[in-house]
């Protein structure tokens, strides 16, 4: 992977689950690697990470939903533990904590109608759910 790869990760992971330490950015990461391989979410991490809709931290960047929720990714601080995170799962070198999930979710911030109540098998990982809605 390319170092604007490593580094938009790294973002995504700060932006996503930063305050969650190493056990949620792998979480969160783990969801954006699934979606990489599976068709439909974009055609490499970039699209995936950047795919309107997909990661709410992004949508002052893209757009979605008039920017709600958005940060500011180009000065987000990223820490140490999420480039150590993000290199981590473009080397490979990781077990998935989230079998195999592809949608994450605070449950304190938003309700999904994909989420646990359509049902499915949904995990709980720091301040997450995660589980398959597709």
């Amino acid at each position: 992977m390319s170092p604007i790869d490593r580094e938009l990760l790294a973002r995504a992971l700060e932006a996503e689950a930063g305050n969650q330490g190493a056990p949620g950015m792998l979480a969160v990461g783990s969801v954006i690697m699934n979606r990489t391989r599976t068709p439909g979410y974009g055609d490499d991490l970039r699209g995936v990470i950047l795919k309107p809709g997909q990661f709410s931290a992004f949508n002052s960047i893209t757009g979605y939903a008039g920017g709600e929720q958005g940060q500011d990714m180009a000065n987000i601080r990223v820490s140490d533990n999420a480039y150590q995170m993000a290199d981590k799962l473009l080397s490979g070198d990781y077990e998935d904590p989230t079998g195999g999930a592809t949608h994450f979710y605070n449950p304190r911030l938003a309700n999904p109608s994909w989420g646990e109540g359509a049902g499915g098998n949904w995990m709980k990982i720091g301040d997450h759910v995660f589980g398959r809605a597709d």
